[in-house]
């Protein structure tokens, strides 16, 4: 089968660029994959199996047809449709409530699926752009599958060395080295540190402090997770809480706990024994809940009864799909992400969630 992923931009290894990363290099095995982004950094293309091609979106020259468009962020979709690309069935996904390139594209009723990665999200998107909620299906952040071939073994009593994983740390989480600095090893990877996750990375700690996909690494790892990032977070994933914290995607928002860094390293140390003690039950309900294999088999279990995409109703869109096309350009010009260009998309975005019902906010004005 012919896939095509699309993604805003591959600069770095943050949470939509391991997605696809993960998706395209296992599904690779059976399918000839291409993957369309605005720029792609070498560090990436590095990780990529060697049998998939990409393709900067700013160097097509003609349209192309695939079984499966796979689509996130919607301005890079819009501008190929808009270019005559085609696919029996589209997927559309949404790796974020709240981000402004993960919402929807307004054609978003004439395609195959919808997706989420966590129950919370369906109920924003159906909130803020009455999409209904059954209409959006979930699937998990997914975990590779080399990840189940390794385990943590020996926990100590304590913690002796821990990595913070978060590309936005809070303070309260930049200050627990010093915090600890006589009892435990503590490193930091995110951020200007930016480094590919892999299960010998993590294997080096026996505890991991971070929030969204890093948790079920670690878990399908057997290592301690205490689950607190810039929005807070509830601690320690349990047994008892795991479903709960899955809901929302392990984000650390669902209670909006905050707590300082001393708070912070006392329950590192109160509860390490007892999250020790479940590690390897975790281990097991993580496995079977996001390695990617079991993560693909259900959610496309049903993929052959999809819907196909409507093309015929896309006409309707061409204005939106011109705004799309000049969103995309501008994506082009900012593949560095830098405080204008997230000022000058929250200013367009605030138009798009602000919208009349019909109304499409042009980007001339905003940018």
């Amino acid at each position: 089968m012919k896939i095509l992923f699309t993604v805003a931009v591959m600069d770095s290894f943050h949470g939509s660029v391991m997605h696809v990363l993960e998706l395209s290099n296992f599904l690779s095995k059976d399918n000839e994959i291409t993957i369309i982004t605005t720029y792609i950094d070498k560090k990436v293309s590095d990780e990529l199996e060697e049998n998939i091609r990409v393709i900067e979106i700013d160097k097509i020259t003609e349209s192309m047809e695939f079984d499966l468009i796979w689509s996130y962020h919607f301005p890079l979709l819009g501008y190929l449709l808009k270019r005559k690309f085609s696919a029996k069935k589209i997927i559309c996904g949404s790796l974020s409530s709240f981000e402004y390139l993960e919402t929807f594209p307004f054609f978003w009723s004439l395609c195959s699926m919808l997706h989420c990665i966590s129950e919370e999200a369906p109920l924003i998107h159906t909130k803020t752009f009455g999409i209904p909620k059954e209409k959006i299906k979930i699937m998990e952040n997914i975990v590779p599958l080399n990840y189940s071939f390794f385990a943590k073994e020996n926990l100590p009593k304590y913690p002796e060395n821990i990595a913070i994983v978060s590309n936005y740390a809070p303070i309260e989480l930049k200050h627990i080295k010093d915090e600890l600095r006589t009892r435990c090893n503590v490193t930091f990877y995110g951020g200007k540190k930016n480094v590919f996750i892999t299960p010998k990375l993590l294997l080096n700690h026996d505890l991991i402090i971070t929030i969204g996909k890093t948790v079920q690494y670690s878990l399908v790892l057997g290592i301690p997770v205490y689950n607190y990032g810039r929005f807070g977070g509830d601690g320690y994933i349990t047994k008892d809480n795991i479903s709960f914290e899955k809901k929302y995607n392990f984000s650390g928002r669902p209670n909006n706990r905050k707590l300082s860094t001393e708070e912070i390293c006392n329950e590192i140390y109160l509860g390490y024994a007892a999250a020790s003690y479940e590690a390897k039950e975790l281990r097991e309900i993580a496995k079977r809940d996001f390695l990617i294999s079991n993560c693909l088999n259900t959610f496309l279990s049903d993929y052959e009864s999809l819907p196909d995409f409507d093309n015929l109703k896309l006409d309707s869109y061409n204005l939106y799909l011109s705004q799309c096309d000049l969103l995309t350009k501008y994506i082009c010009k900012c593949n560095k992400s830098s405080t204008k260009f997230k000022t000058k998309i929250y200013r367009f975005f605030t138009n798009y969630s602000t919208r009349k019902p019909n109304e499409i906010p042009t980007i001339e004005s905003t940018l």
